[in-house]
């Protein structure tokens, strides 16, 4: 089984002060902030694929003869010129990274004591693998992309996040601390 995700930990060693609270309730703040975490990263990471697979990106583009099969008979299409987006076929690795976790085939969301995985995971069979004996997972698809090898190329799934999603989850991170404080009663006066 293949697992193709993302983990986000967090060092807390600057964070000594409020280290007691991280497994109390007082914790509760810092699991949602995973939470928040892993929705932000899927959130980035199908917006960069939708990006991707419409060309023009870092995704290399679909050989000819996968577009030939996806054209049907060409006495349909004769003078058509068609755009074919790139890991879009069946929409399942499109799924997988929705924002809101719905543990849809193939969908990886895991909580970690300091952090949270997020990705491609689990058994759910891809459906267009006949030919390899059914035996492949959405995730085995997923790795197999991510990675690339022989006449496939590599289209990168998984990456880490970029400015704007470090900035949100920044943003997560300074609200999940002032919750704790306010939780733990570290502002209040003596």
């Amino acid at each position: 089984m293949a697992l193709i995700g993302l983990s986000v930990r967090v060092r807390i060693k600057g964070l000594t002060r409020f280290a007691q609270y991280f497994s109390t309730p007082v914790a509760e703040p810092v699991r949602i902030m995973y939470v928040q975490w892993g929705a932000r990263m899927r959130g980035y990471l199908q917006e960069r694929f939708s990006e991707l697979s419409r060309g023009g990106g870092e995704w290399p583009d679909l050989a000819d003869s996968t577009k030939s099969q996806r054209r049907g008979p060409a006495k349909h299409n004769k003078g058509k010129k068609r755009k074919f987006a790139i890991l879009r076929n069946l929409g399942l690795l499109f799924q997988v990274l929705d924002t809101v976790f719905k543990n849809a085939p193939g969908a990886l969301q895991e909580e970690l004591p300091n952090g949270i995985r997020i990705g491609f995971g689990g058994n759910a069979r891809h459906p267009s693998n006949a030919g390899m004996g059914g035996m492949v997972t959405i995730a085995d698809i997923a790795g197999f992309h991510q990675e690339g090898g022989g006449r496939l190329p590599q289209r990168r799934i998984i990456v880490g996040p970029n400015a704007r999603t470090q900035q949100g989850m920044i943003a997560d991170g300074d609200r999940a601390i002032k919750r704790m404080i306010d939780i733990s009663g570290a502002n209040r006066p003596e």
